[in-house]
């Protein structure tokens, strides 16, 4: 009977020592792919009618990703270079185009479980900084909840800039965990268009959740050698 109950603490302890183990298995960088679209364009305004079910975040690489208007004319779409959107434009007989409005929606993602980072690179069409930079004030409107002290802002050759928050920051700073966040790119009195490529994002699980993981695995092997005794 001691050696029964010898080895099964024995079992115990190397289970719940591999579930902690396997926490920096689990973590990363994680790279959305948007080539999973193919061919597709979906449309994310708002809730994209496109997910399945109807009127849930569109999924894409475990990122939930919906646009409300917010009583705006913007159209928001997804493809496999990323997400882009516009407001609507009228044009003359000369085609001449004036866009209707500006933009006034945001941009949600969901994420599976908590982060501790993002990234992502993106273009705007307001008005740029003595730097050629986009405006610091969008910057600072773009990302809900934020402390604006804890991101960074990289301009790139092309024109667009690279956001980067907390361990994605270029300094890595560490951040209160988050599972949701809020875009917006219409700060600017002329802002019309938007996009965003290559998004990342940070996940580190707790621990907590492998200890439980390796609970229900030390409860599973107690119910199998106890239905082989019986």
């Amino acid at each position: 009977m001691q050696k029964s109950n010898h080895m099964n603490k024995r079992l115990v302890t190397i289970i719940l020592s591999l579930a902690i183990a396997a926490v920096p298995a689990f973590a990363g960088i994680v790279t959305v792919d948007f080539g999973e679209l193919g061919a597709n364009t979906v449309d994310l305004n708002p809730a994209s009618p496109n997910a399945i079910p109807p009127g849930t975040p569109y999924v894409i690489t475990r990122l939930g990703f919906s646009y409300d208007p917010m009583g705006g004319s913007e159209q928001v779409s997804a493809d496999t270079t990323g997400i882009f959107g516009s407001v609507a434009f009228t044009c003359d007989a000369l085609n001449n185009c004036t866009p209707v409005g500006t933009l006034t929606g945001a941009l949600t993602i969901l994420f599976p479980y908590a982060v501790t980072g993002l990234s992502f690179t993106f273009t705007a069409d307001g008005l740029p900084d003595v730097n050629g930079d986009p405006t610091i004030n969008m910057v600072a409107g773009l990302f809900s909840p934020v402390d604006f002290g804890l991101s960074s802002l990289l301009s790139n050759p092309d024109g667009s800039a690279t956001f980067g928050y907390g361990s994605l920051a270029a300094v890595p700073v560490t951040v209160d965990p988050f599972s949701k966040v809020d875009l917006y790119f219409g700060n600017g009195a002329d802002s019309t268009a938007f996009s965003i490529s290559s998004v990342q994002y940070d996940y580190t699980p707790e621990p907590v959740s492998f200890l439980l993981m390796g609970t229900g695995l030390v409860g599973l092997g107690c119910v199998r050698r106890f239905r082989r005794r019986s």
